[in-house]
């Protein structure tokens, strides 16, 4: 692409927008090259897409600036007042309309569904008929036809950009303190937002098949919540359509310190340990970075699970030194990414930091201009990019890959690409259904428990990894590449269930090690391997043996963790108790729920389950390891101590810079406060007075 100021092929960026043509910094030939051949960004938007906007000119659909930034930031741009027209302009009836539209969008009120149809044909009378104030809002869909509208993927970005503050002339979001005043920047949930957004976008740019994805996930939810309804709580709706989860995997503590800056900005903080190698065997240790308030996670729940190579298990001297000296000599971020985000950092107002539970309540506040925030997000997403050009000769890659497949992808590149991003699916069965019938490669079974009434956990399924163009260096000639494919990048889909308590996750184990073993047997007898039929029927007949599926019993049993809430006049209830039983001397919570004045909700799983992660990664790999793996033998690995996997956890902690946060202790405090709620709504003195 050009670079002439005159050319409309002219590769962009938010800090260009402001700077004169010859403050413009140099950038080197590689960059150049990235820019233009690796990370190009296709903006297809059809005229009648959901975001209202015209197809974009064959000539600019090239950009270096993600086209979600780039639209979010026109928001930034002040007002001109010579372009502002009286009340009397013949146009603002069609300002009014097309606000209206875009209202409509940002609501889930899409162009296909029947409602938006009925919506446009008397649009015309009323529009006219409507003051300025009406023209700005718009009634939400009422009933199944609402649920259906907000599940679409599609708008995600639109949903959760109208939830973004407003934009001030200065180039700031002016936001109301608690105090009751008002500060100028952005907080960490609206910024997640923003990244998940455009994380989807580039993700949908680079993997065309992730799109169709999201078109499967979209018709399957509508057609539950039709359907079914109740399925969801609203509160479960609002976040259903912008629900994603990615895995990235990086090579060394550095990296991932610095990833672990990045989330920590957009509200993110490490939950949970994950030893793959002690649970699969692959050469990896992880973390999930993700929100962890409810408000935050209701707002946006995007997460990370984020994976760091063991170095140390690549058996093979001369690969471990290879492995070591290209992940030394590679920078995964620009300095202008690193500049940003110690100004954001520097920007947290003080006392919002991790100081004890008050993340939990208060998201950070960046007190930064929108322009700051916008081009920081552009440079994250330069972190995460696909680069086709590998840092690696074919040989050096071959001698990698036959450590193991996951030491290639992390080492040979120039990042920490993204590995798969993850839409959330009311029913992942018939998501698995209409791959099939759609012809996409998905894999034989679905991870993790059966189908049931009322899901726990979680279940994955994806379509297999596609084997993607790549070039290598060429040692002979610096000049020439050498072509080759790599296979890592994959497309998943998750349907998310109740958490667990403690007791509730040994029995889940329990009941998957009885599946193992009969699985084990059955293919003992049959001297061959199971088919996916034979495995699902086995899990569904074990799971229906040992766990129960009636949610009451979950609750009564204590398997799983439930929020609670007020739906009507507790305190008449139980107006004198003692000991947590109400005058005939039954339990207060249970009578309280009995009666339809407390409702427990089960809490939604928001991590991850080692046994699934681990077959989704395997079975996108492309065989196992050969018997002279760097990965040391099955056996070695099952001698591994616990005592080794406390050590690699505390190394791997070190480099994210907080505690590792107990997921378990997460759903306890949102379990308890809600109790607390309870018990101050229903007049009692404490929660020990509910039981």
């Amino acid at each position: 692409m050009c670079r002439d100021q005159d050319c409309p092929h002219r590769i962009i960026s938010c800090r260009d927008i402001h700077r004169p043509s010859s403050a413009l910094p140099d950038r080197s030939l590689d960059q150049d090259r990235d820019r233009q051949q690796d990370a190009s960004y296709s903006v297809q938007t059809s005229p009648d897409s959901s975001s209202g906007l015209p197809p974009p000119s064959n000539t600019t659909n090239k950009l270096g600036l993600h086209h979600s930034i780039a639209l979010l930031y026109l928001r930034t741009l002040p007002s001109v007042p010579s372009l502002v027209q009286g009340p009397s302009s013949p146009n603002e009836n069609l300002c009014k309309a097309r606000r209206k539209k875009r209202i409509m969008v940002a609501k889930g009120l899409h162009s296909h569904h029947p409602d938006a149809i009925a919506a446009r044909s008397g649009a015309a009378g009323r529009v006219a008929a409507e003051s300025p104030a009406e023209a700005t809002t718009s009634k939400p869909l009422e009933g199944a036809a609402s649920r259906a509208a907000l599940a679409d993927p599609q708008v995600s970005f639109l949903h959760t950009q109208s939830q973004l503050p407003e934009i001030s002339s200065d180039e700031t979001a002016s936001v109301a303190s608690s105090d009751g005043g008002s500060q100028h920047g952005i907080d960490s949930d609206s910024l997640r937002a923003l990244f998940a957004s455009s994380m989807s976008q580039l993700y949908k740019s680079e993997v065309p098949l992730y799109g169709d994805l999201l078109d499967i996930v979209a018709d399957v939810n509508g057609d539950m919540m039709i359907q079914h309804p109740s399925l969801v709580s609203d509160d479960e709706i609002s976040r259903l359509n912008v629900e994603r989860h990615g895995a990235v995997r990086v090579g060394t503590p550095a990296e991932l310190a610095f990833l672990s800056r990045i989330f920590r900005v957009l509200g993110m903080r490490s939950v949970g340990y994950y030893d793959l190698w002690a649970d699969a065997g692959l050469p990896i240790h992880s973390t999930a970075f993700r929100p962890i308030g409810s408000t935050e996670l209701m707002k946006n729940p995007f997460r990370i699970f984020c994976s760091l190579l063991r170095i140390e298990l690549i058996g093979d001297l001369e690969t471990r030194q290879l492995a070591e000296r290209l992940l030394a000599s590679r920078r995964i971020a620009s300095p202008r990414c690193v500049e940003l985000l110690e100004k954001l950092e520097a920007s947290i107002k003080p006392g919002e930091a991790d100081n004890g539970d008050d993340i939990l309540r208060v998201p950070h506040f960046l007190a930064v201009p929108r322009e700051d925030a916008l081009e920081f997000i552009e440079e994250c997403l330069q972190i995460f990019k696909w680069h086709s050009h590998t840092n690696v000769s074919k040989a050096d890659y071959e001698l990698l890959k036959t450590a193991h497949p996951l030491v290639a992808d992390i080492v040979s590149f120039r990042g920490p690409h993204i590995n798969h991003l993850t839409p959330r699916t009311l029913d992942i069965d018939e998501v698995q259904r209409e791959m099939g019938r759609r012809g996409i490669d998905a894999k034989e079974i679905v991870e993790g428990p059966p189908p049931r009434i009322n899901p726990i956990y979680l279940r994955q399924t994806s379509f297999h990894a596609l084997s993607e163009q790549v070039s290598f260096s060429n040692p002979f000639d610096s000049s020439a590449r050498v072509s080759g494919h790599h296979t890592a990048r994959f497309g998943e889909i998750e349907q998310r269930g109740q958490a667990l308590t403690g007791k509730g996750a040994d029995l889940y184990d329990e009941v998957m090690r009885a599946v193992h073993r009969s699985k084990f047997d059955l293919e003992r007898d049959q001297a061959r391997k199971a088919s996916s039929e034979e495995y699902m029927a086995i899990l569904r007949r074990e799971f229906d043996n040992r766990f129960t599926d009636d949610a009451d019993e979950i609750r009564r049993q204590g398997l799983g963790f439930f929020r609670y809430r007020i739906v009507g006049d507790a305190r008449t209830m139980s107006p004198r108790v003692s000991s947590g039983l109400d005058e005939e001397g039954n339990n207060v919570l249970e009578s309280l729920i009995r009666s339809g004045n407390v409702v427990a909700e089960p809490i939604v799983f928001e991590d991850f389950l080692p046994a699934s992660a681990a077959g989704i990664f395997q079975s996108n790999l492309k065989g196992p390891s050969s018997p002279a793996s760097s990965t040391a033998s099955s056996d070695a690995r099952k001698a591994a101590t616990k005592s080794e996997s406390e050590e690699a956890k505390k190394r791997l902690e070190a480099a994210v810079g907080t505690p590792l946060l107990d997921p378990f202790e997460l759903y306890s405090k949102q379990e308890v406060g809600s109790l607390e709620a309870v018990a101050k709504a229903a007049g009692l003195g404490a929660i020990v007075d509910l039981f």
